[in-house]
């Protein structure tokens, strides 16, 4: 479909240039005598400005005419409704009044015309039929011959808390409120033909009540027992609601949502649901006929945010074209040599009649910049823009937001050292040894009133969290919250951490959100308990520190019941049974911890290294040896091999599935053909195709209970490596992108594999990383593996190999081959890390 142009016929500015909704515009016949067959514009603004207009065409070809204008005024409240109908109590007085809703009051006007003496003709002036004082804020205007009444209109007023008011010409009949909470107003529109108002509920239904319902009275009947006649969930806000009868027996509801177009009858069956591949911001709906004619056509128009306006006849697309401004509110008019006018008011007040013309919107597409860019080009401007965003930035204003977080809302967060036996963990296949659990408790003190509060306690498998989300509502100032969790082992495998998170976001009554996080060492008994110590082990890490702890191997896990003048300590866990041990050298400042486990080390080490930093600087520590890169491929081809069981297991419980249903359908449609005899051969295969699935569904679950072992020992090989990394010895700049690389804990998505998210950053890093030795390639060249290199299980294996190998030999050489000069600081995100949270050792 050609994008057209909405060709402008005429157009105007309102008086004021913002204030204007939805609810601003309106189209109708307002009974003047010059009018006969035309409609007049009705524009309403915030500001309170009323505007009153009959478009014609002028004889100078001008858009617009002085004498449009019929009536100007200004209004001393905002105006946020408009409606014209029959409101006038007199019987004799058959003109159309216009009715003009403000936030606290609703008023009634006739718009009469006083002759004019002078050529420029009559003068139009507001006469204040009556009008009501409210109560409450009004939101929205519904009008119609409530009750069945014919030859005349009502009005009902919808407030902000879901109240209703019904006003009968002159004076208020009654007041009716909607059940439930109504925190979010929509509008209401009233269905003739069964007399019944539809709305929209805040939790997502649409809802329809009857009149009669709603009309009872307040006394004897509670906003908890008025029902809806029918109610259909759509799981989203509506941005407008129309309804128009288009058979003797059938009204259809149009109801424009913020990603769908639903159109139902008025008996609540849906016609059709259509989804909407942009913005809408605006809808305006009619009926072509007459609705007793056979051929009435129902045509919808939707405004988007883009400036198209996009015309269906029901749920098909008939044409599209494009407005002159972004509308924020669009009808449809007869005028003087236009019938059909496109109404539409934007933002600004700019007020436009247009038509459907054929003259195409020209696009021109813009020249593509096909000048080759080179990678050290590409990173100048990079760190120019890095610079450039440091410098905008003051730095002590993060520390002054973290300190306001802090001083709104105090967070304390213990751990009760006592291990008590766990009701949640599985059973534990050690002999003598029971599954332990231990609780953590946060305090909340609230210095601020707080709106809400949300407390996420993490832990990473196979520890596991009992109630890890917590919510607090409105905290008031002085206020305390508390909350107590266990933290437990979920499954029978060794942790590659003992560490805990517990991360706080709050929202306070100005709106500005803060996030703080705390973070926490776990006790090591929940995990590990003493063991003997061994002489040799499989695997090995050294650890080496400039000054060695004077209270021993043993004084650093005083916790634990060790000899404390030992040189050798040993943990076994309590789950693998895996025994590790750590050794203090005598006559250097060296560390060694080995075992014949290399996932049971991943968690000492790391609880290892966070005692030896509470006791010594971090720069003072080092690790020294290789990678254990056989068994992280070995760990990465066992991940791939069981998530690629699983995928293959997956289409072929598909196949099954679509085998199943064609079967049901045989049978169904033998069964309507009473052939009975002749579904016996069906009825064999549909149950044996049951027993497929269910046989597929039992080796599905045990690939998962499989593949999430896996992703555990992968996650404490992946530790051990970034650990290794980061004390290595190398720069920081090198050490945080090759650890960035090896990203924990791991994920498996839809769209990708583990494997896959990891491709990119290897390939990445070793074609133009911080330790490429390609400089000055073209830009083609450099970065065309990225688009044009399928994923390759292999390659990325032989890139991690090589990533590997070349950091240990620069370990052992003692040199770094990097692009940087010797001696540039590398400062661009060292502004990120300042909010890292400090580790409490407990």
């Amino acid at each position: 479909m050609s994008l057209f142009r909405v060709i402008t016929w005429w157009t105007t500015q309102c008086p004021s240039t913002d204030g204007f909704d939805s609810f601003s515009l309106l189209t109708g016949r307002l009974g003047l005598v010059e009018d006969g067959e035309r409609d007049s514009i009705v524009v309403g603004s915030h500001s309170g400005h009323l505007s009153v207009f009959a478009p014609s065409p002028s004889e100078s070809g001008s858009l617009f005419s002085p004498t449009d204008i019929i009536l100007e005024v200004k209004l001393p409240q905002p105006v946020i409704g408009l409606a014209c109908g029959k409101f006038s109590s007199s019987r004799s007085d058959n003109r159309s009044c216009l009715a003009v809703l403000h936030p606290m009051k609703l008023c009634v006007f006739w718009l009469t015309a006083v002759e004019g003496v002078a050529e420029h003709g009559a003068q139009f002036r507001l006469q204040l039929a009556y009008e009501s004082i409210l109560t409450k804020f009004a939101f929205s205007l519904c009008h119609g011959g409530f009750g069945g009444v014919k030859g005349k209109e009502f009005l009902c007023i919808c407030h902000m808390d879901g109240g209703l008011k019904f006003f009968e010409q002159d004076g208020i009949s009654y007041e009716a409120q909607l059940p439930e909470e109504r925190t979010i107003p929509f509008p209401m529109k009233y269905i003739p033909r069964t007399d019944c108002f539809v709305t929209v509920a805040p939790s997502g239904f649409i809802e329809c009540f009857k009149y009669q319902d709603l009309a009872q009275s307040p006394d004897n009947v509670s906003a908890q027992q008025i029902c809806p006649f029918w109610t259909f969930f759509i799981g989203e806000g509506a941005i407008d609601i129309s309804v128009h009868q288009i058979t003797n027996t059938e009204s259809v509801i149009i109801v424009l949502g913020e990603h769908n177009l639903f159109c139902f009858s008025d008996t609540g069956k849906t016609k059709f649901i259509k989804k909407l591949d942009y913005t809408a911001v605006c809808m305006h709906s009619f009926v072509i006929g007459w609705y007793w004619e056979p051929e009435v056509r129902l045509i919808i128009s939707i405004a988007t945010e883009m400036g198209s306006l996009l015309i269906y006849e029901e749920s098909k697309l008939i044409w599209s074209a494009q407005l002159p401004q972004v509308p924020v509110a669009v009808t449809r008019g007869t005028f003087t040599d236009l019938s059909g006018g496109i109404v539409t008011l934007s933002d600004d007040g700019v007020l436009t009649v247009g038509f459907l013309g054929s003259e195409p919107q020209i696009f021109k597409v813009p020249a593509l910049n096909l000048k080759q860019l080179t990678v050290e080009k590409a990173q100048r401007e990079l760190e120019a823009l890095e610079a450039e965003i440091k410098s905008g930035i003051d730095f002590t204003d993060i520390s002054l937001i973290n300190a306001s977080a802090e001083r709104e809302l105090a967070v304390t967060v213990t751990l009760n050292k006592v291990l008590v036996q766990s009701t949640y963990a599985p059973k534990n296949d050690v002999e003598g040894e029971v599954p332990k659990m231990c609780e953590i408790s946060v305090v909340l003190k609230a210095s601020a009133l707080i709106d809400h509060i949300q407390v996420i306690v993490h832990v990473d498998p196979p520890l596991a969290v009992k109630n890890s989300i917590h919510v607090f509502r409105d905290v008031e100032d002085k206020g305390t919250r508390r909350l107590s969790t266990w933290i437990y082992m979920g499954k029978k495998q060794d942790p590659p951490t003992l560490r805990a998170s517990v991360l706080i976001s709050s929202i306070n009554r100005q709106g500005i959100p803060r996030v703080i996080e705390k973070s926490i060492v776990l006790p090591v008994g929940l995990v590990y308990r003493p063991g003997a110590a061994q002489k040799e082990a499989k695997y090995k890490i050294v650890l080496e520190t400039k000054s060695i702890d004077k209270s021993g191997v043993a004084g650093l896990f005083s916790e634990m019941t060790f000899d404390a003048t030992a040189q050798a300590v040993a943990f076994k866990s309590n789950y693998s049974g895996a025994l590790i041990t750590v050794v203090a050298a005598k006559t250097s400042n060296r560390y060694r911890i080995q075992s014949d486990s290399l996932e049971a080390m991943s968690g000492i080490l790391s609880l290892f290294l966070s005692r030896l930093k509470a006791s010594s600087d971090e720069s003072d520590i080092k690790i020294t040896g290789t990678f254990f890169t056989e068994e992280l491929l070995q760990t990465i081809d066992n991940h791939s091999e069981c998530a690629q069981q699983m995928k293959d297991i997956n289409q072929e419980i598909d196949a099954r599935l679509r085998q199943m249903r064609l079967v049901q359908r045989s049978i169904l449609s033998k069964l309507q053909n009473k052939s009975s005899e002749a579904i016996s051969g069906l009825q064999m295969l549909l149950k044996l195709t049951h027993e497929d699935i269910i046989r597929l569904t039992d080796q599905l679950r045990r690939l998962e209970g499989k593949l999430e072992d896996i992703k555990i020992n992968l996650g404490c090989i992946l530790n051990i490596t970034r650990e290794t990394l980061k004390h290595s010895g190398l720069p920081n700049h090198v050490t945080e992108n090759l650890q960035s690389v090896f990203v924990t804990p791991i994920n498996d998505w839809m769209e990708q594999s583990w494997e896959e998210t990891v491709a990119a950053p290897v390939d990445l890093i070793s074609h133009v990383g911080v330790l490429s030795k390609h400089r000055g390639i073209d830009f083609e060249e450099n970065y065309s593996f990225l688009t044009t290199t399928p994923f390759d299980l292999p390659r990325v294996k032989r890139q991690i190999t090589n990533l590997l190998e070349r950091v240990s030999r620069m370990i052992s050489e003692g040199s770094v081959e990097i692009k940087e000069e010797s001696g540039k600081e590398i400062e661009i995100s060292d502004w990120l890390n300042e909010g890292s949270p400090a580790f409490v050792d407990n």
